[in-house]
């Protein structure tokens, strides 16, 4: 899953627009249109080969640069992929749809500040807007940006329905990520009605069965014990049992972690607090390895300003 895109390949949205190109475009190299052939029959080691000669033969050719970054991209050679793909949306005439891919070979490849540069020319473009909203979700998210992802992932499928399901799969994560369990298991549930017979509902299906199966529980209890000092407490739980068999152990691993702090603030100065902590995590599993415990104490110094 991970080493997919996150939606179909636009390749096959240009095919048509490329072949029908008059013959003086592309038509008149004949590795390009045996390349495209072997593409589109999915025989992509071939086309690999094919569209290597079509680029040769002539490196301006921005159509033999976008097929042979797609077909690097099907068999996941995602450096290469990126390297035509780059050359195809700055190559004449520009294939300006290859922003696409780009950006998610980018990604895959966990190129960030490089998926953020075509996304903002994409944008100022107008090229594809609902998937370049997806991307950016997708891009927010590995930037740790959780909320603001669940908004580009909201916007792309009010765009395009087509996207809705893959959408409301991420966003499921980004709660996740967040810690919103509730929120998760919805959006999980959702992707899972939205087109229940595709292949994604399978994973929807496994990460709404852990956070089922996850209870996340915290409280917290602040006391002042005397002016300007303060007293707080709390501890959280965390139960998850994992859904395969451990191939070492051969039985399925259940882990139990509890955390629980306590601490004190004591504002000594106008704006000045001394912070001191304890933190304690005891994880308990059925397979003994990875069971621990950890004891952390604190101490500090905070201003505001």
């Amino acid at each position: 899953m991970a080493n997919k895109s996150a939606f179909s390949s636009i390749g096959a949205l240009l095919l048509f627009s490329l072949l029908a190109s008059p013959s003086g475009s592309y038509g008149e190299n004949a590795f390009l249109t045996q390349g495209i052939d072997q593409y589109k029959a999915e025989n992509y080691e071939e086309a690999i080969d094919i569209l290597s000669k079509a680029r040769k033969e002539n490196p301006g050719s921005s159509a033999a640069a976008f097929f042979l970054g797609l077909a690097h991209k099907q068999v996941m050679d995602y450096p290469k992929a990126l390297i035509h793909l780059q050359d195809a949306v700055t190559l004449h005439p520009k294939i300006k749809e290859a922003a696409v891919e780009l950006i998610d070979v980018a990604l895959q490849l966990d190129r960030v500040e490089g998926a953020k540069k075509w996304i903002g020319v994409a944008e100022r473009e107008g090229i594809y807007p609902a998937k370049i909203a997806f991307l950016k979700g997708l891009t927010l998210k590995k930037e740790r940006r959780n909320l603001e992802a669940v908004a580009s992932f909201k916007q792309a499928m009010a765009m395009d329905e087509a996207l809705t399901q893959a959408a409301e799969f991420q966003i499921a994560l980004c709660y996740l990520n967040e810690r919103k369990l509730h929120a998760a298991k919805e959006q999980f549930q959702a992707a899972v009605l939205y087109a229940p017979g595709s292949d994604l509902p399978r994973y929807a299906r496994r990460y709404q069965d852990l956070v089922k199966e996850s209870i996340f529980v915290e409280r917290a209890l602040r006391v002042t014990l005397a002016p300007k000092v303060n007293l707080q407490a709390s501890g959280q739980a965390f139960l998850q049992k994992f859904k395969n068999v451990h191939t070492v152990f051969l039985q399925e691993r259940e882990d139990d972690i509890y955390q629980g702090s306590i601490g004190a603030t004591w504002e000594f100065f106008k704006n000045t607090d001394l912070l001191l902590q304890f933190n304690k995590t005891r994880a308990d599993s059925n397979i003994a390895i990875y069971d621990y415990d950890r004891e952390v104490y604190t101490a500090g110094i905070e201003y505001r300003f």
